[in-house]
């Protein structure tokens, strides 16, 4: 557990908004994507959602006129809060980024990306769009600030409930651990919610 706060600490506070090319999105991905999401939507007003042609994922409700937007992470997940200027009542769409998925705020909607698949206007022209190109990403509309069931606290964010889970994991669930390699453990999200590959390796080797 030291090894793996360690590795998330220097991840996310050195490279808070990278999207590393060729990498399936993990905790500090989905970190850094909260972050552009709310760096660009800071002071920003949005009035159109929409969703490309080719995807057969469901439309959003976003709200009737203006909204704003901001995002939060937790784990493998993505929760973007779209608020009604005029009534204050909220959308929640909660995104999996699947194995390439990310988000972009580019300057106009010629600038989209051309794999941009759900995008959020702003009224000074400039587009958020969820960029995927191999579309194995989701997303679906909540009218609650839920987060998917079965997926454990988030390492870093929630730290001493993670840490609180793995302990009491290990005295009253044993089957999780009994004859398992460490490698499988740290795979099952609803004790090590945000780990994938990558994470899982970079972590080993730091412990030894």
């Amino acid at each position: 557990i030291l090894a793996l706060q360690q590795f998330f600490v220097v991840k996310l506070f050195l490279f808070p908004a990278v999207r590393i090319s060729g990498t399936m999105p993990e905790l500090p991905e989905l970190h850094g994507m909260a972050h552009v999401i709310n760096v660009h939507a800071q002071g920003r007003i949005y009035d159109k959602c929409t969703k490309s042609s080719v995807t057969k994922l469901p439309r959003v409700n976003a709200p009737k006129g203006r909204f704003t937007i901001s995002a939060e992470a937790r784990g493998k997940e993505l929760r973007m809060t779209l608020q009604s200027e005029d009534t204050c009542k909220s959308v929640f769409i909660l995104c999996n980024m699947g194995l390439t998925g990310f988000f972009e705020a580019v300057e106009c909607v010629k600038a989209k990306h051309r794999h941009a698949h759900l995008s959020f206007r702003a009224t000074d022209g400039t587009v958020l769009s969820f960029v995927d190109q191999m579309r194995f990403g989701s997303w679906h509309s909540m009218d609650t600030n839920e987060w998917s069931n079965g997926r454990g606290p988030d390492p870093v964010k929630e730290h001493d409930e993670f840490r609180l889970g793995v302990v009491n994991a290990i005295a009253t669930q044993p089957s999780k651990f009994k004859s398992k390699p460490i490698c499988q453990v740290l795979h099952d999200q609803s004790l090590f919610n945000g780990i994938g590959n990558y994470l899982r390796a970079e972590i080993l080797c730091r412990a030894g």
